[in-house]
């Protein structure tokens, strides 16, 4: 069991630089001062809100399905962001494998807490 959560936590640790990687790709392609907005300071102020109410050790304690639900948000924020640029399957590929991921983390999370 323990393989197959330290599988799941790296594939959702994959999908979170994946989430910052299309962010940042894509808010940089805007002209100059969105660039710095949409490319800089909007990706940081997700990874604050990441660390501080998702991340494994954060520092605000909040219920798991406000987790979810701040999770999804930022997934969808950057799926429109995505599908905005590149209409084929790649965006709800992204969409649907970050989501997963997140759900299956969820469940090895409570797994241990009943052990």
């Amino acid at each position: 069991m323990k393989v197959i959560s330290n599988i799941i936590y790296s594939l959702r640790f994959l999908a979170e630089l994946l989430t910052i990687v299309i962010f940042i790709i894509y808010g940089f392609k805007y002209q100059f001062p969105f660039n710095l907005l949409f490319g800089f300071i909007l990706p940081t102020i997700f990874i604050i809100i990441w660390s501080l109410l998702i991340a494994p050790k954060a520092k605000i304690i909040v219920p798991v399905p406000l987790k979810f639900t701040i999770e999804t948000f930022i997934f969808f924020t950057v799926f429109f962001i995505f599908k905005h640029d590149y209409s084929g399957m790649l965006p709800i590929l992204y969409l649907m494998f970050a989501i997963v991921m997140s759900l299956l983390a969820k469940i090895v999370d409570y797994s241990r807490k009943i052990k």
